[in-house]
């Protein structure tokens, strides 16, 4: 007995080289393209998990907005009108955001249609608009400092307005003053801190020359490392660095966040923004010996730690600083390091009136204090209503 036996019969395998098949072949470049693309997300998904490319750099705080520090606004929340209809946002560069990036929002409610119009509405169009212009400089400056003055003292910086972004990539790129469809960069900056109004400031070109000197002249701005200092001097511009007469900035270098600020600190631009300060009378430091003893710009540490502060990069164009008129430096108590004689001889230099040779400089006769837990040692001097003390030269000058 014969069994037959069942050929089974396979099919040929698949060849996407073959001519007769056009959509064959492209079935097939759409499946690899499909793996790849998955294969790409994957990738994306462990190295998110697995390799850490950038670090997360945490809002820094000091003493004065660690209470009066408020959570930050989310970027992505989509802000209405009285009508309804979402508020456009602009950018650093002053160009419209993508709407589309946004939710979408409730829907508008219609316009009120006004009633019919009586011989007083008629009246009242024809009143003329009250001209702000025309009044007094004197009082039009008063104004000013009454609308552009914050009443919680120093206006604190908030990081994440002066870190790099696509938005705003190159300090020295952004607009500088606003035009008839585009905010300038600092209007925007003292909008958010609110020591500005955009409103006011981009009505025309002489309320915006008007406005911006009074923000820089009735606030206090304080930064929290010598990057954002550079960073906020080089964003208002030459024309706001000859206005601002109050800052505090902690003096000491980003260490963990310059490698998620990607950039590298200059000492030497900070301070010769900080020398274009030609109004400058107050400034108050907290300053962080063992930090700037110890990194360098790039935020990587000294193999050696530098034994004073004499060796810190670019520390001479500090000595050019002149016409202060109230001082503070404050820094924390090491033990070993002597600080007092420097910082009372630095504070001597900068108390000299404007193009004012250093070698005329004394320290300073001021009492060095310390708090309650001896933690921080702090000197304050301020000159006097009557005029500084004629004791200039009478001691034995620095040796600058």
């Amino acid at each position: 007995m014969v069994s037959a036996r069942r050929t089974r019969i396979h099919k040929p395998k698949y060849n996407p080289l073959k001519k007769d098949s056009k959509s064959a072949v492209a079935k097939h470049a759409l499946r690899q393209r499909n793996e790849k693309t998955r294969r790409q997300h994957a990738f994306l998904e462990w190295r998110a998990q697995h390799v850490l490319f950038k670090v997360a750099v945490p809002e820094s705080t000091c003493e004065c907005c660690e209470s009066t520090s408020t959570p930050a606004e989310d970027p992505n929340e989509m802000k209405f009108d009285d009508n309804g209809y979402p508020i456009m946002k602009k950018n650093f560069r002053g160009i419209f955001a993508n709407p589309l990036a946004h939710p979408a929002g409730p829907d508008p409610e219609p316009y009120d249609i006004p009633a019919k119009s009586t011989p007083e509405d008629k009246d009242e169009a024809e009143k003329k608009p009250f001209r702000f212009l025309d009044l007094p400089a004197e009082l039009r400056n008063r104004i000013y400092e009454i609308a552009l003055r914050r009443e919680t003292q120093p206006v604190c910086v908030n990081d994440n307005l002066l870190r790099p972004s696509t938005d705003m990539p190159d300090l020295g790129n952004v607009l500088q003053c606003c035009t008839c469809n585009y905010i300038c960069t600092p209007c925007q900056l003292h909008e958010a801190l609110g020591t500005g109004s955009m409103a006011l400031a981009s009505a025309c070109k002489q309320l915006h020359a008007e406005t911006l000197p009074i923000t820089y002249k009735m606030n206090q701005f304080s930064l929290h490392n010598l990057y954002y200092l550079m960073a906020f001097l080089s964003i208002i511009g030459d024309a706001g660095r000859k206005c601002v007469k109050s800052l505090r900035f902690d003096w000491k270098l980003p260490e963990d966040e310059s490698h998620a600020l990607e950039t590298f600190v200059s000492h030497a631009k900070a301070y010769m923004l900080l020398l274009q300060c030609k109004q400058l009378t107050t400034l108050w430091i907290d300053l962080d010996v063992v930090n700037l003893l110890s990194y360098r710009g790039d935020g990587q540490r000294y193999r050696v730690m530098k034994r004073d502060m004499s060796e810190t990069k670019a520390i001479g164009l500090m000595y050019s600083l002149r016409g202060l008129e109230e001082i503070r430096v404050r820094w924390r108590h090491v033990e070993g390091l002597v600080m007092e004689d420097w910082v009372k001889a630095m504070m001597g230099v900068w108390r000299l009136p404007r193009e004012t040779d250093g070698s005329l400089a004394v320290p300073v006769e001021a009492e060095m204090t310390m708090d309650k837990k001896k933690e921080w040692c702090s000197v304050f001097w301020k000159k006097k209503a009557g005029g500084e003390e004629s004791s200039l030269g009478r001691d034995i000058p620095i040796a600058l």
